[in-house]
């Protein structure tokens, strides 16, 4: 036991004696990783006009037929100057959209009316009301995957409690899905879970060969 409790310690000091000093690299080794830009995905998604021209929150999904679709969060539409401004449009920007990658062409999906884009998945209308702005609710995305040959995207409402730019807060979790190959909303199903344990679902999807993690 003696042995054991001083010959740990000297061991670790050892170690520790071993490794090369802050800017020492030692013989034979590389001065560290080395980051290098991934042209193909940024020359496709830097874009000017057409559609999605900025956004976040990326998710994608490999699709049956080759295709994938990439899931945003906030999207800018509309035209980029050549001094990367834009015009500024009402709304700013929508809280959610699909951009479908079919080869080297892309397609933004998202929902219009007659005066004003709006996001691909809305939070459902107040019973005997009108559709909610996207400034005091709305939905994130988050993962999503394919089950029974449908896409099914997490979708988490949040709401807008005060003025201030943070001054949001997340109510519950939702499931939409979609079908194929068109990509058209057919449902869209509240997580009863999310509110009686207050966890934020979907953020990320696992799948093996027996269970899907949420």
């Amino acid at each position: 036991m003696i042995i054991r409790i001083f010959f740990l310690p000297l061991l670790v000091l050892l170690v520790l004696s071993c490794k090369p000093k802050a800017g020492e690299v030692e013989s034979g080794e590389s001065a560290g990783p080395v980051s290098v830009p991934e042209t193909y995905f940024s020359n496709l998604f830097i874009r000017d006009c057409c559609g999605f021209t900025g956004g976040d929150g990326t998710y994608s999904v490999f699709l049956p037929d080759g295709r994938t679709v990439w899931i945003f969060g906030d999207t800018f539409l509309g035209t980029v100057n050549p001094d990367k401004t834009r015009k500024r449009l009402s709304p700013m920007f929508i809280r959610n959209s699909f951009v479908i990658q079919d080869g080297d062409s892309l397609r933004t999906l998202h929902q219009q009316r007659p005066t004003h884009d709006v996001s691909m998945v809305v939070p459902p209308a107040p019973a005997g009301g009108q559709e909610l702005p996207e400034d005091s609710v709305w939905f994130w995305p988050g993962d999503g995957l394919m089950e029974d040959g449908k896409l099914k995207v997490f979708m988490s409402q949040f709401t807008q409690l005060d003025t201030g730019m943070w001054d949001f807060h997340w109510q519950k979790t939702w499931l939409a899905t979609f079908s194929l190959p068109d990509i058209v909303q057919e449902s869209l199903v509240e997580i009863p879970y999310s509110e009686l344990n207050q966890v934020h679902y979907g953020h990320a999807v696992l799948e093996d060969e027996s269970f899907t993690y949420i």
